[in-house]
């Protein structure tokens, strides 16, 4: 049996341990295709760099978005519902939250998932 792993490259940035500032360790990486990853590369930096410590003004200032429901109705398509949702995800996305491929008709009556604005 011939059994290949596929060929991957990354990114890994060594940090401080968390425990010398009373905070929270976290491993970073960049994953992607051998072939691939000299050009996504930039973008996994870009990513990567731009976390930094947050104070407590600015985390109460934080408002994430999270999850919802709602009910397929009628003639609703993804593009539809994500529009009257408030478009925080685009139409495919939502699709695939909900297990559907993005050019499949969600089905009327389905509860399904949403994504509701931080408040």
């Amino acid at each position: 049996m011939d059994v290949r792993r596929p060929a991957v490259a990354g990114t890994f940035y060594p940090a401080e341990p968390a425990a010398l500032r009373g905070a929270v360790d976290l491993l970073l990486a960049g994953v992607a295709s051998r072939s691939r990853y000299p050009q996504v590369e930039p973008a996994f930096d870009d990513a990567i760099r731009s976390f930094a410590p947050v104070d407590a003004a600015e985390a109460g200032r934080i408002k994430p978005n999270r999850v919802g429901f709602a009910t397929v109705r009628a003639g609703d398509t993804w593009q539809g519902i994500a529009e009257r949702t408030g478009g925080l995800i685009p139409a495919g996305d939502l699709a695939v939250l909900n297990g559907f491929a993005a050019n499949e008709t969600p089905p009327a009556g389905q509860r399904i998932k949403i994504v509701i604005a931080g408040q």
